[in-house]
């Protein structure tokens, strides 16, 4: 087992909350772990499979694991479009 296939492992052990951080009044953050993301930046919210992809500050698709339950409700309301 290399190097690559540990980050691998400890990567899909990791799961993250998504929560809404409101930075200010007209635009909303979602927080995803310890990432502040805008909400127009998540392109796809999936809870079947327990994912959530956005994009970075550095314009970069990523995705974190996520669960149902570790969604807010205020998180939930403000995706709601997006929740597959």
């Amino acid at each position: 087992m290399g190097f690559l296939d540990l980050f691998k492992r400890r990567r899909k052990e990791e799961e993250k909350t998504l929560e809404v951080f409101d930075a200010s009044p007209d635009r909303k953050y979602v927080k995803i772990g310890e990432v502040i993301v805008p909400r127009e930046n998540i392109v796809s919210v999936d809870l079947e499979k327990g994912y959530v992809a956005y994009i970075d500050d550095k314009n970069i698709l990523r995705v974190a694991k996520i669960s149902p339950e570790n969604i807010s409700p205020e998180a939930r309301e403000l995706l709601h479009g997006l929740l597959v």
